[in-house]
């Protein structure tokens, strides 16, 4: 698979991540960090982070269509490196479902997000 066509389906993948945690922030939230996710403030910051997901989705996809989207690529790296690291450190709070599941879908996105980054053919 080419690299332009990997960055679309991640990018379009952080789409449907953002609508999903701006539309249903509790459920989301919920599924991360356990019972703590049904708080109003854990709704406030999956609202959030939803946003930056949708901006960094569209933002890439628009770039991918006529920019340059390294910089893109970059930040979204940067936001799932950021993802992990907060999981890994909540661990101890966190169901081992939630740790593996989040470690998977950022520590994933995040390697191919640093490989995509170092790619040349942009």
């Amino acid at each position: 698979m080419e690299p332009r066509t990997i960055a679309r389906v991640i990018a379009a993948g952080r789409l449907g991540l953002g609508l999903a945690l701006v539309a249903a922030p509790t459920a989301i939230a919920r599924q991360w960090v356990g019972r703590d996710g049904e708080r109003s403030g854990a709704a406030v910051l999956a609202t959030g982070l939803g946003a930056r997901d949708l901006a960094l989705g569209a933002g890439t996809l628009a770039a991918l269509s006529g920019g340059e989207p390294r910089p893109w690529l970059i930040a979204s790296t940067a936001a799932d490196a950021a993802d992990l690291l907060a999981t890994i450190r909540g661990r101890e709070a966190l169901s081992t479902v939630a740790v593996a599941g989040v470690g998977l879908l950022a520590g994933g996105a995040a390697v191919v997000g640093a490989w995509l980054s170092a790619q040349d053919d942009w």
